[in-house]
C-alpha cells in the first residue's frame, strides 16, 4: 500500500510539472500601451522609446516577455517600439521560459532612446487579459495608460542632503 501511494504521488507531480510547463508555452498576456501615457506624479505626458515587460520579482530581472503578432505563434521581439501617430494597438505577450499565470504580477517598463527607464508600473491582471493562443479575439488586452517616473539621480542627491541637513539639525 506504501509503495502504491508513492507511485500516485510521483504521477501527480510529473502531471503537474508537465501541465504547468504546456500553459507557460500556450498562454499569452494580451496588453497594449497607449500611445498618450501619463506620470501619475504629475499627470503630464511620459514620451518613450520602447517598452517592455516582464514577471515582477525577484529572479525575473532579466527574463522579459516577447511580444508576438496576432495569429502569429513567432516571437518578434522583446521591446515593443513606440510609433508616432499610430493609436493603440494590444499584442501578445509570452515566454516558454517563464512561468505565470493569472495571479502573478508584471512589470511595466517604458524606456528612453538612450536605454533609461522613464517609467513603469506593476499590475496583476485579470483573468480576461490572458488568452490561450495568439489568434484568440476574446480576450479584453490590459491597457497600460499610467507610469511611475524614474527618479533621476540628481533627485535622489536632493533627498540624501536634505536627511543629511535634517540629521544634522538635530544633533545640534
Amino acid at each position: 500500500m506504501n509503495s502504491i501511494m508513492k507511485k500516485l504521488v510521483a504521477v501527480a507531480v510529473i502531471a503537474l510539472v508537465a501541465n504547468s510547463a504546456v500553459a507557460a508555452a500556450d498562454s499569452y498576456l494580451y496588453w497594449m500601451v497607449s500611445p498618450s501615457v501619463y506620470n501619475y506624479l504629475d499627470s503630464s505626458s511620459v514620451e518613450y522609446t520602447y517598452a517592455t515587460v516582464r514577471l515582477a520579482g525577484e529572479g525575473n530581472e532579466d527574463t522579459y516577455l516577447s511580444w508576438y503578432n496576432q495569429g502569429s505563434d513567432t516571437a518578434v521581439d522583446t521591446r515593443l517600439p513606440y510609433v508616432d501617430g499610430v493609436g493603440t494597438y494590444a499584442l501578445y505577450w509570452g515566454s516558454d521560459s517563464v512561468a505565470y499565470n493569472v495571479g502573478s504580477t508584471f512589470l511595466f517598463e517604458l524606456w528612453s532612446e538612450g536605454g533609461d527607464v522613464v517609467g513603469f508600473a506593476n499590475a496583476t491582471p485579470g483573468a480576461s487579459y490572458f488568452v490561450n493562443g495568439t489568434s484568440a479575439t476574446g480576450g479584453s488586452p490590459y491597457v497600460l495608460t499610467g507610469v511611475v517616473p524614474e527618479p533621476t539621480s540628481g533627485l535622489l542627491m536632493l533627498f540624501g542632503l536634505a536627511g543629511l541637513a535634517l540629521r544634522r539639525r538635530k544633533m545640534a
